[in-house]
């Protein structure tokens, strides 16, 4: 078993703009994984500076561990994450022993889980981990059960909600889709004047979340001699 890779190398696996297919079992709209691997390639580079403090470096590690992932799926990594097996195609079936694999990194270090048995649910030849850093596991494994559609798991890093076009969700969006949703609430001015404010917030923090995309976007163009 081995370390994940150091997070100060040459191993955050940028991505790669060609690739614009998934497997076709992930759950998650394409623009949310588009957007989550751009979003994880950008922790991982401002965890690689020298001024980064510990919480980023910690990040950039989780993100690590979600952009290897995604690579993975997106064909521009052909070693899994954890396990670094390199079976094709990749099955929803190989992903969930993966998941697996990942917590047993992260989150079972008495080494509790009867891997297995759990492959063996789904077919799959069990594979123990070799990527054995805490951090990359948690962010592997979050990054597969939200790929996977697994209740409760939330996207593993904040990303712009978009429309199905690519564009941004505006506060108009978010204020009548609140309203349609519990109409009753909002019924009287000042609770809609709350939501008012609420959807603007949320608006201008979805703005921001595309705007740090962009720049993290156009620091890979220049760092690649694009621009």
């Amino acid at each position: 078993m081995s370390v994940a890779p150091g997070i100060l190398g040459d191993m955050a696996f940028p991505v790669d703009t060609s690739l614009t297919t998934v497997p076709a079992w992930t759950v998650p709209p394409w623009n949310a994984i588009k957007d989550l691997h751009w979003t994880a390639y950008g922790a991982i580079e401002r965890g690689r500076k020298p001024d980064a403090d510990a919480q980023d470096r910690e990040l950039a590690r989780w993100a690590l561990g979600v952009t290897s992932t995604l690579a993975w799926l997106r064909a521009a990594r052909v070693q899994a994450p954890v396990t670094e097996r390199a079976d094709q195609p990749i099955t929803r079936e190989l992903a969930v022993c993966e998941h697996w694999a990942a917590f047993v990194t992260s989150a079972d270090p008495d080494g509790l889980l009867d891997g297995p048995r759990l492959a063996s649910e789904v077919d799959v030849p069990w594979q123990p981990p070799v990527v054995v850093q805490p951090d990359y596991g948690r962010g592997t494994w979050c990054a597969l059960r939200w790929l996977l559609g697994y209740a409760g798991q939330g996207v593993p890093l904040p990303v712009p909600e978009r429309n199905d076009d690519g564009s941004l969700v505006t506060e108009t969006q978010m204020y009548e889709r609140a309203k349609a949703e519990e109409p009753g609430r909002y019924r009287m001015p000042e609770r809609r004047e709350e939501l008012r404010h609420e959807t603007r917030r949320q608006a201008r923090r979805n703005e921001n979340l595309a705007a740090r995309i962009e720049q993290t976007q156009e620091h890979w163009a220049v760092s690649e001699g694009i621009l």
